[in-house]
């Protein structure tokens, strides 16, 4: 017997439904049309009455976007690709070929996006001199790996946090990430073999905050790893002159947070970047959550931030105008659930901070 479908999955095959109507209409109209500019306005035509068929059936806003998704590299695409071979059969040279390029630079982007970048990992590099510490210091900092499965990519990630060799080994939350709790426990599960298999430790320690995702039981993936655990504020005093400030994932959207100054190079690690709004005494700030926005645009940048703060600093390093310094990851893995798997002009990423004595800063390696 057929179970009863949920309110999800009604929202999404009335949303196909409507996308599919309002293609084969515009097919009719780009092979017909006569209209100078047909082959502009009439796929505005098809994304605007998509866009609004999807604002009314999506679920929340990463439904909307994946939605979008479906339109810019499925329904839009294929509408031209077909209109295109219409106009083929009536000898319309020109615009069969406009429609054709249009349709493949579409599914190339897609391709790109869903399929390529994802997997591309990064190493991102930052070093900054200070006076505060006595010697080299080498950090990896990770964040938003998101998994809903283990496998390739993970392991690449969790394996090339090692490979950089670092003294201190910083994690900044969303590990795993799907509807199912059971999934997220074999995940956990998975992880924390892994992580005992390669040796996942560092000289100064390996810190993990906890993400927005992370439900409950997330300390789990660590168990037993020598992975310290933190949901709550906690302040560590580490070698070499480095103080580090660890934050609960609440902590971390508080726009009006107070933290106080601490000895050496106090470094501030939340999962969210939104903490940097406060008053927050501290020489660098780490966070991540953003995504970098998953989807950059030339001259625009991340189109979603889910930030109080400016676009502009929710990837990569800023410096604010009282002089302390914030670094936002892009992080190591996706959206999952409602949202686009997709990554554009934004690739997946590791951090490698390297901290040294003021006088001795050369290229980080």
């Amino acid at each position: 017997m057929m179970e009863p479908m949920n309110t999800l999955e009604i929202s999404t095959y009335a949303t196909h439904l409507l996308f599919g109507a309002l293609s084969l209409v515009s097919i009719v109209l780009l092979s017909r049309s006569r209209m100078r500019f047909a082959m502009i306005f009439i796929p505005l035509v098809l994304i605007t009455g998509c866009a609004a068929a999807s604002s009314y059936t999506a679920q929340n806003s990463f439904h909307f976007m994946r939605d979008m998704a479906w339109l810019a590299f499925g329904y839009l695409p294929a509408t031209l690709a077909v209109s295109g071979v219409f106009l083929l059969c009536g000898r319309e040279w020109s615009r069969a070929f406009t429609a054709a390029l249009l349709a493949g630079i579409l599914w190339a982007v897609a391709w790109q996006g869903f399929v390529v970048e994802p997997g591309q990992l990064t190493v991102r590099r930052l070093q900054i001199a200070t006076p505060k510490i006595r010697s080299k210091v080498r950090i990896a900092f990770m964040s938003d790996i998101q998994s809903d499965a283990f496998g390739d990519t993970e392991r690449r990630v969790w394996r090339s946090l090692l490979a950089e060799k670092p003294d201190l080994i910083l994690l900044g939350g969303d590990y795993t990430h799907d509807w199912s709790e059971t999934v997220r426990q074999k995940v956990r599960l998975a992880t924390r073999e892994y992580l005992l298999k390669i040796g996942f430790k560092a000289p100064l320690g390996v810190l993990a905050i906890q993400g927005n995702v992370d439900t409950l039981p997330w300390t789990e993936m660590f168990s037993g790893t020598g992975v310290e655990t933190v949901s709550s504020r906690s302040a560590l005093r580490l070698e070499g002159g480095l103080s580090v400030t660890l934050l609960g994932m609440k902590e971390s959207f508080d726009t009006r947070l107070k933290i106080p100054p601490a000895e050496g190079f106090h470094l501030v690690v939340g999962h969210s970047p939104d903490y940097a709004l406060g008053q927050v005494s501290a020489d660098l700030m780490l966070a991540g959550h953003t995504h970098g926005g998953q989807v950059r645009l030339p001259w625009f940048g991340p189109l979603v931030t889910s930030s109080k703060l400016p676009r502009r600093v929710c990837d990569g390093e800023s410096k604010f105008p009282d002089g302390r310094r914030l670094f936002v990851t892009r992080g190591a893995g996706l959206e999952r659930k409602h949202a686009p798997r997709i990554r554009l002009l934004c690739p997946p990423e590791i951090v490698v901070l390297e901290l040294v004595p003021s006088g001795s800063a050369g290229p980080a390696s």
